[in-house]
């Protein structure tokens, strides 16, 4: 796969100031990323046939194929460059939002369920998005608001059924009316990554084309993780180390990539 020119001082300034970034150029050389859309092209169809909008959780628990990707070091090198050199990996989902529908994802922070079940100590989480299709304001792009990970705000809304987020609870318009969203518009094979802090949504799409991205929630892992909460709650399986030390001593296991892994299932 292809390489990676380190993040400067000052786009590590920008990600911690405004809670988001955006990554310079392509994450995956043509023939890695060709392979990773059509893999997720097929998982789409297997668990979307009838082509509705929804999103594909504990990707890589179904799918460790995918694993192929997530652990690559264009991703795991970048997120080193945010959050050191020990990385935990909790989950990754794929999300389609099809052509000319009207679900959306709410104003929320991803912490929100993080704090509902006490599953970290809720420092240095960071969600890392790769795009798939062209990813734009007009087709439902993520959107977010500057500097929100540095203040408390309540999710004071009944999320309704329209909402592709599954958290239950959202953020009203009223809540945040002082910020300024930002359309985070990717390229087919460009990244973004924000911080779980940071409030964060998607408008409907009703262009003509389908959304699609894959999305991976990494940590540092002296961010101590309470493995009983994740057992407990039925929130789903627990974390893993991908790179470096348990330095939390949280009982991390390691994934490894042995060959029967790294095999496609559809």
């Amino acid at each position: 796969m292809g390489g990676y020119q380190k993040l400067s001082p000052q786009e590590i300034d920008k990600f911690e100031s405004a809670g988001f970034l955006k990554f310079p150029g392509a994450i995956f050389g043509p023939a890695e990323f060709a392979e990773l859309k059509t893999y997720a092209e097929d998982i789409v169809k297997e668990q979307y046939p009838t082509g509705k909008s929804g999103a594909v959780p504990k990707l890589h628990y179904k799918y460790p194929y995918m694993l192929k990707w997530i652990l690559a070091p264009e991703i795991l090198d970048r997120v080193q460059d945010l959050i050191g050199p020990n990385i935990g990996l909790w989950t990754s989902s794929i999300f389609f939002k099809a052509a000319r529908t009207e679900e959306k994802a709410y104003w929320h922070k991803d912490i929100y369920g993080i704090y509902r079940y006490n599953l970290f100590e809720n420092k240095n989480l960071l969600n890392f998005t790769v795009a798939l299709y062209n990813c734009n304001a007009e087709n439902g792009c993520l959107k977010y608001l500057a500097g929100t990970h540095k203040t408390h705000i309540e999710h004071d809304l009944d999320a309704p059924p329209s909402d592709l987020i599954t958290l239950g609870n959202a953020i009203s318009d009223e809540s945040v009316k002082q910020y300024s969203p930002v359309h985070m518009e990717l390229k087919p094979n460009e990244a973004s990554v924000h911080n779980v802090n940071v409030v964060h949504g998607s408008d409907p799409n009703l262009s003509p084309y389908d959304r699609l991205t894959l999305s991976a929630r990494f940590f540092s892992t002296d961010n101590k993780c309470f493995l009983e909460n994740f057992q407990t709650s039925g929130i789903g399986p627990v974390p893993h180390i991908v790179r470096g030390d348990d330095t939390a001593h949280s009982n991390l296991k390691r994934i490894t990539l042995p060959p029967e892994l790294l095999r496609r299932s559809i």
